[in-house]
């Protein structure tokens, strides 16, 4: 599920930005984002993405696809904690997204609900579990230090650059604190009006 990216990140260019989990001093010209990579096909935006050299690549949510569809449209099956591990290691090892992320290229980001672990999945979903963070947070490299591996999802705020050519990025973690059914209720609900 693709949500609008308001609710995903938040970059404002501000003259005057005080605190943030992170900060990185030093001015960023262009920042990357992409989402809905699916690990079990074939990966060539890297390169495209690599040709750009972006300082930063930001990881709007989907970067695997952990679930697995089961008969209509709706309706996934949760992985295991072993397979949820494995997609996650398949991206990794992926040639493209490895020559990528071995690149000068620092990589962020955030996970919906496929990488999650189940489509529109949320707080009440029983896969989510300090396991599933830790495993996300391995997979994007996250620096030991962080306070992401000590929080009950993934948000994260962050400072790049100094002076009136500060950048703040506000990352929201849009599946950890969300219930399910809302969601599925409100989609419901859309998809009726429009018919």
């Amino acid at each position: 599920m693709v949500v609008p990216i308001l609710l995903y990140v938040l970059v404002a260019v501000l003259s005057v930005v005080e605190g943030a989990d992170f900060v990185d001093p030093n001015p960023i010209t262009r920042i990357a984002f992409g989402s809905c990579a699916n690990q079990n096909k074939d990966q060539p935006l890297w390169s495209a993405i690599a040709r750009w050299d972006p300082d930063y690549f930001i990881w709007l949510g989907d970067a695997i696809y952990s679930d697995s569809r089961l008969m209509g449209m709706f309706h996934f099956r949760r992985p295991s904690l072993r397979h949820y591990s494995e997609q996650l290691h398949k991206m990794k090892i992926k040639p493209e997204y490895q020559s990528f992320s071995s690149r000068r290229t620092k990589i962020l980001g955030v996970w919906d609900d496929h990488d999650y672990g189940v489509n529109d999945g949320g707080i009440s979903d029983p896969l989510y579990t300090t396991a599933v963070q830790d495993m996300f947070l391995h997979f994007l490299d996250e620096p030991e230090d962080s306070p992401r591996w000590n929080r009950k999802g993934l948000y994260g705020s962050y400072l790049f650059g100094e002076g009136e050519h500060t950048i703040k990025l506000i990352l929201l973690d849009p599946r950890s604190q969300i219930d399910r059914y809302l969601v599925f209720t409100e989609k419901y609900k859309t998809l009726c009006k429009a018919y």
